[in-house]
C-alpha cells in the first residue's frame, strides 16, 4: 500500500489541475472537453481521497474530516480559520489533560479539500507507541464530548457540564469559544474521525442553533465572583483612583492590584506596610484573545493579622 505522503502529493498536484481546468472552463463555458476534463480530475480525486483514508488507517495515522455541510465551492476565510483553529484548540487542551500536562500540542496536518460539501481532510503523524496512545485518547475524547453536548437538552445540560468538565474552567471555555464560532458563522459542521487502532468511524454534526444555545449557556457560567481571604501587606496606594497594590504573603512575586470603595480610604491609609488580613471580591472572566482566565479584585474589608474571628475559605491566587 502506498504511503499517505505519496497519495497526498498526487492529490495536491491534482488540485492544481482542477483549479486550472475550472478557470479555463469559466473562460470558455462552451468547451465540453474542458468540462469533461474537470469531471475526470474530480473523479480521480475522489478515488485518491478514499485511498488516502485506507493508507492512513494502514500506517496508524488518524484521519479527520471537517465538513461545512452547506458550503459547496467558496468559503469565507474567517469561517474556515475560526472553525479549524478553535477545533484544534479543543484537541490540544484535551491532550494536555490526558497527558497530565506532559504534552499540550497534537500535530494535525492539512491534506486537501474534497468536494460535495466543503470538506477539509486532516491527518496526524504516526504515534510511535505500542500502548497508551495519547493521540487516540485526545481525539476520541474531543469527539465524544462534542457529541454529548450536542445531544444534551436544557434539562440535563447543567448535570452534563458538571460531569464532563467539573471545575476545569479552561476546558469549558475552549468549548464555549468553539461553539461561539460555529454560531457566528451560521454554518453547520460535520466532523468525522476514523481511529487507526479500533477502525471505528465516529461522526458528529453541529448545527448553529444548538451551538448558539450551548454558547449562551457557557457565557452565563464564564463570569463568576468568588471571595478571597488573604494575609499580606499593602505596598502601594492611589487615593485618586482608589486602588491598592497588595503583596500576598503566600505569593509575593505576584502583586494584586485591587480597587476599593472610598469609604475605606482612611482604613487603607492607616494600614500601609502593616501585615493584615484582607477580604476581596474576585471577579473571574475568560479572556478569549489571551485564552486564559483573568481576575479583578475589589477590597471589601481589612482586619488585623492577629484577628481571632472565624476565617472564610482561603483561595490561593
Amino acid at each position: 500500500m502506498r504511503y499517505p505522503e505519496s497519495i497526498t502529493h498526487e492529490i495536491q498536484c491534482l488540485d492544481k489541475l482542477i483549479l486550472n481546468s475550472k478557470e479555463l472552463s469559466n473562460q470558455f463555458p462552451e468547451d465540453n472537453m474542458l468540462r469533461l476534463s474537470t469531471d475526470q480530475y474530480e473523479f480521480r480525486k475522489t478515488i485518491l481521497v478514499s485511498e488516502l483514508n485506507d493508507s492512513l488507517a494502514h500506517y496508524g495515522q488518524h484521519s479527520l474530516k471537517y465538513v461545512f455541510e452547506e458550503i459547496q465551492d467558496k468559503i469565507k476565510l474567517e469561517t474556515l480559520t475560526d472553525s479549524l483553529s478553535t477545533f484544534k484548540g479543543l484537541i490540544d487542551k484535551t491532550i494536555d489533560k490526558v497527558t497530565n500536562g506532559a504534552n499540550n500540542h497534537l500535530p494535525v496536518y492539512f491534506n486537501t479539500v474534497f468536494s460535495g460539501s466543503y470538506g477539509i481532510q486532516l491527518t496526524t503523524p504516526f504515534e510511535e507507541k505500542l500502548f497508551d496512545h495519547n493521540f487516540e485518547k485526545a481525539i476520541d475524547r474531543t469527539i465524544t464530548v462534542v457529541s454529548e453536548l450536542m445531544n444534551s437538552n436544557e434539562e440535563n445540560l447543567k448535570e452534563n457540564l458538571e460531569e464532563i468538565f467539573g471545575d476545569d474552567r479552561k476546558m469549558l471555555n475552549r468549548y464555549s469559544l468553539f461553539f461561539k464560532k460555529i454560531h457566528q458563522s451560521d454554518e453547520p459542521v460535520r466532523i468525522e474521525w476514523k481511529s487507526p487502532i479500533t477502525k471505528v468511524l465516529k461522526t458528529v454534526s453541529i448545527t448553529p442553533p444548538k451551538a448558539k444555545l450551548l454558547y449562551q449557556y457557557f457565557t452565563r457560567k464564564e463570569e463568576r465572583t468568588e471571595q478571597a481571604n488573604l494575609s499580606g501587606t499593602i505596598k502601594g496606594l492611589s487615593l485618586l483612583k482608589f486602588k491598592i497594590e497588595f503583596e500576598n504573603a503566600l505569593d509575593k512575586e505576584n502583586i494584586i492590584n485591587a480597587k476599593f470603595n472610598e469609604d475605606l480610604a482612611d482604613t487603607v491609609k492607616s494600614n500601609i506596610d502593616k501585615k493584615i488580613v484582607a477580604d476581596f471580591d474576585v471577579k473571574i472572566k475568560y479572556n478569549e484573545s489571551k485564552n486564559e482566565e483573568e481576575k479583578s479584585y475589589e477590597l471589601i474589608s481589612i482586619h488585623p493579622f492577629n484577628d481571632k474571628r472565624p476565617k472564610k475559605k482561603v483561595i490561593l491566587v
